[in-house]
């Protein structure tokens, strides 16, 4: 089967005038209109998709610590994805470089840290030690690294 399309066939096509205030904090009408600097994207350097690759990595250890803790198959299913889903939401909030409410210096390193330590702590606790080791202290000295950038 082909893949449907987005719109049914018949139904029309909204207008831009009826987007260009549907993506709040968008440029949508800058870039329909071409400009080359709504385009645009900041530059990522190499210690940023290093944080953002512990980030990940931090997440999958905590599913990984979650799952060996499972006192039974419905509760370990739900450590599973509670302990990494709660874990995104505080870094979504406070830690994501485009966070609404993003903690400052030093408070954004010292909360990354604290849960990079805990999450190492965790796969410590279930039997994990050398990941542990490994996560912590890479995304602890990314973590330093990046603080002494944004200085």
């Amino acid at each position: 089967h082909a893949a449907e399309p987005l719109l049914h066939r018949g139904a029309a096509a909204p207008e831009p005038e009826a987007l260009s205030g549907s993506f709040p904090g968008r440029t949508y009408d800058r870039v329909m209109s071409g400009d080359p600097a709504a385009r645009s994207v900041a530059p990522v350097d190499a210690w940023e998709i290093f944080a953002f690759a512990s980030d990940l990595a931090m997440l999958a250890a905590l599913a990984v610590a979650g799952w060996t803790l499972k006192p039974s198959a419905p509760a370990g299913l739900i450590v599973v994805f509670a302990l990494p889903g709660l874990t995104g939401l505080l870094w979504g909030t406070w830690l994501a470089p485009r966070a609404r409410r993003r903690l400052t210096e030093p408070a954004l390193t010292s909360a990354r840290i604290l849960l990079l330590v805990s999450s190492g702590a965790l796969l410590l606790a279930v039997g994990q030690p050398h990941w542990a080791v490994v996560l912590t202290a890479a995304g602890v000295t990314i973590a330093i690294v990046l603080a002494r950038r944004h200085r």
